[in-house]
C-alpha cells in the first residue's frame, strides 16, 4: 500500500491520512474501549490515597457510589448510581466496539 501510494505521488501526510491511519484504527479504537472502561472503574488507589480528598475534590464516580450506598445507607440511590455508571459504560463500549468493526469492513 505504501509502494502504491508513492508510486501515485502521495505527500507524507497523505499517506499518513490514508493508509497508515486506517490500518491503526483497530488498535487505536480498543485501547481507547479499555482505558475508558479502566476510567470508569477507578476507586481503589483514589479510595486508599485520598478518600475522596478534601470536601470531595477526588471522589470518583465509583467513590460517590460506594459512600451513597454503604456509608449514607442509601442503597435504591447507590443502586442507581451503580447502573447508571454501568449503562455509560456498555453504551460508550458499543459505540466504540462498532467505530471498530467498521474499519475492520473498510480494510476488508
Amino acid at each position: 500500500m505504501y509502494a502504491a501510494a508513492e508510486v501515485d505521488g502521495a505527500s507524507p501526510l497523505r499517506v499518513f491520512r490514508s493508509v497508515t491511519l486506517p490500518l491503526l484504527r483497530p488498535a487505536i479504537v480498543l485501547a481507547v474501549l479499555f482505558r475508558a472502561v479502566d476510567a470508569f472503574r477507578v476507586f481503589d488507589a483514589v479510595y486508599v490515597l485520598t478518600g475522596g480528598g478534601p470536601a470531595n475534590a477526588t471522589e470518583t464516580l465509583s467513590i460517590y457510589s460506594y459512600k451513597t450506598l454503604l456509608r449514607a445507607g442509601d442503597f435504591g440511590y447507590g443502586a442507581a448510581i451503580a447502573a447508571a455508571t454501568f449503562l455509560c459504560v456498555a453504551v460508550l463500549s458499543a459505540v466504540l466496539l462498532r467505530i471498530w468493526a467498521r474499519g475492520a469492513e473498510e480494510l476488508a
